[in-house]
């Protein structure tokens, strides 16, 4: 069903209002969600905390186009993000719960926390071989899904800020 519908099912699901999200391929590791949670706890006025994946593991192609798309996407979205492409993230399940779903969200959310006014924080984190799975976006898959949605989700944050 998408990683988008499956982190939204996963919290509706969900008893707490505290939600952490990571990858299912084992590429990001455990460890850090401590560091995390330590500053989505210490610092009241984070309302998301997202890993940044420093020293990847991916192939050269998908490095270097995951960092075109993030500037692009950050200078367009102003979310302040290098990597929105890291799945591990801390974040108020209340909040995510007042946007808007739509498929691919999961890429956003960064830019849909700040968009809406919320303080997010964005820390180094460990990057490890892909050890379950396998990536099912491509290159051009990425890149034409997200324009669609980079256009989507700046008419939608340029709505609140009218």
């Amino acid at each position: 069903m998408g990683q988008s519908y499956s982190i939204k099912f996963g919290i509706s699901k969900s008893n707490y209002d505290t939600i952490v999200t990571m990858d299912g391929d084992c590429q990001n590791d455990p460890k850090d969600i401590h560091k995390l949670l330590s500053i989505y706890f210490t610092e009241n006025d984070i309302k998301l905390v997202g890993g940044i994946r420093n020293k990847r593991k991916d192939n050269i192609i998908k490095i270097i186009s995951s960092k075109i798309a993030n500037y692009i996407r950050s200078r367009i979205l102003k979310d302040n993000c290098t990597d929105t492409g890291c799945s591990l993230k801390v974040f108020s399940r209340k909040i995510f719960n007042s946007f808007n779903y739509f498929d691919g969200m999961h890429r956003f959310l960064p830019a849909l926390f700040s968009g809406h006014g919320y303080k997010t924080k964005f820390v180094n984190v460990n990057h490890r071989k892909r050890k379950k799975g396998y990536s099912k976006y491509g290159t051009f898959d990425r890149l034409t899904k997200g324009i669609i949605d980079l256009i989507k989700v700046k008419r939608m944050l340029d709505k609140i800020n009218d």
